[in-house]
């Protein structure tokens, strides 16, 4: 009875430990996971893949990587020329901050908030 005792002293112990973690944003689903589907500003659309490739309102397409809350986008409308941005996900809402982009017409662009789900346009 005093090694059950014990085992569940230790397990309680561990759930505390991963407890205190969590608080610490140890849990903290990566934005690299929180940002994989569809997002959009009401004039654009993202989408954003699990291997690393997005595609921006069916004429765009490229690679990003993420690394904590800063994205590094290239692709086929600015050739080799790499964007940087802060990214911040609450909820719903996705927000790109340009850090550096020589990129124009991206940078003019895809600063903003975007909200989770796909672009719904009126019929004409």
């Amino acid at each position: 009875m005093k090694l059950f005792y014990q085992r569940a002293v230790t397990l309680l112990l561990l759930v505390g430990c991963f407890i205190v973690l969590c608080g610490v944003d140890a849990c903290e689903v990566s934005n690299s996971i929180k940002i994989i589907g569809t997002w959009n500003n009401g004039e654009y659309e993202l989408v954003f893949n699990n291997d690393g490739t997005f595609q921006a309102s069916l004429t765009t397409n490229g690679t990003y990587t993420i690394s904590e809350n800063e994205m590094r986008l290239i692709d086929n409308l600015c050739g080799t020329i790499e964007g940087t941005y802060e990214i911040s996900i609450n909820e719903d809402t996705l927000t790109f901050v340009l850090v550096s982009d020589l990129c124009e017409d991206r940078g003019s662009v895809l600063p903003g908030d975007y909200k989770k789900g796909s672009l719904i346009l009126p019929v004409p």
